[in-house]
C-alpha cells in the first residue's frame, strides 16, 4: 500500500516539476540584471513587449522592462553593478538605465507606484530612483 501511495505521488509531482516555466531566454539583450526571488503575485514586462508575464527566478532583465507586484506579491532583483533591489508588494518599477562596471553613469529606476528597498556596493550617487 505503501508503495502505491509514493508511485502515485511521484507520476503526479514528477511530470509538473519538469513542466516548471523556465526563465524567457533573451540571447540578444544585454544582461543588466535577474531576478534572484520571486513570492507571491509578480510579473515583468520586457521592453518592447505590452505583455505582463509571470516573474521567474534567474530571469535576466535589461533597461527598459518593467516589474510589477500585486497585493501579495514580492521580488528581489540584483543588478549588474552589485545593487540590490526588494520590490515590495503593490509596487510598479521601470529600469530605466543601468550603470555599466566601465561606466560613471549611474542605475536609474522610476518607481511608478508602491514601495522599494535598496541596497548598492558603490556611492549613493550610482543609483537614482525617480517617482511621480
Amino acid at each position: 500500500m505503501r508503495r502505491l501511495i509514493i508511485s502515485v505521488i511521484l507520476s503526479v509531482c514528477l511530470p509538473c516539476s519538469l513542466l516548471a516555466a523556465s526563465p524567457l531566454p533573451r540571447p540578444n539583450i544585454p544582461k543588466d540584471a535577474e531576478i534572484v526571488s520571486v513570492k507571491g503575485d509578480s510579473t515583468v514586462r520586457f521592453i518592447r513587449e505590452e505583455e505582463w508575464r509571470q516573474a521567474l527566478i534567474e530571469q535576466l532583465l535589461t533597461a527598459g522592462d518593467a516589474l510589477r507586484t500585486g497585493a501579495y506579491g514580492k521580488m528581489d532583483v540584483l543588478f549588474i553593478d552589485g545593487t540590490q533591489i526588494k520590490v515590495h508588494t503593490k509596487t510598479t518599477l521601470l529600469i530605466k538605465e543601468v550603470r555599466k562596471p566601465s561606466e560613471k553613469t549611474g542605475t536609474v529606476l522610476e518607481l511608478k507606484a508602491g514601495e522599494i528597498w535598496s541596497r548598492a556596493k558603490s556611492t549613493p550617487e550610482s543609483l537614482k530612483i525617480t517617482t511621480p
